[in-house]
């Protein structure tokens, strides 16, 4: 049971609550870790530079989301000019 009892008695549909449930904090080691065994897993296969870092790829990401918080669609066009360059 979540915090403040039943969602269905409060009026929230009970999907909310069930998603709700799901979901748990994730540490920043957390997130570090998966993007580490990624990066190194596409460096292996050739997908990126040797000289790109996890935290690269973070503070990428985080920019794009930022700079595409008031117009997610533009998100996709900005993700695709770092993948493929802007030449």
């Amino acid at each position: 049971m979540v915090a403040g009892g039943d969602p269905a008695r409060r009026g929230e549909p009970r999907s909310w609550h069930v998603t709700a449930q799901r979901h748990r904090r994730v540490e920043p080691r957390e997130i570090l870790a998966t993007a580490t065994a990624l990066t190194e897993k596409a460096k292996t296969e050739g997908e990126v530079k040797p000289e790109v870092t996890p935290g690269d790829l973070l503070k990428l990401a985080n920019a794009i989301a930022l700079a595409a918080e008031e117009t997610p669609e533009e998100a996709d066009h900005l993700l695709r000019l770092a993948l493929t360059g802007i030449h």
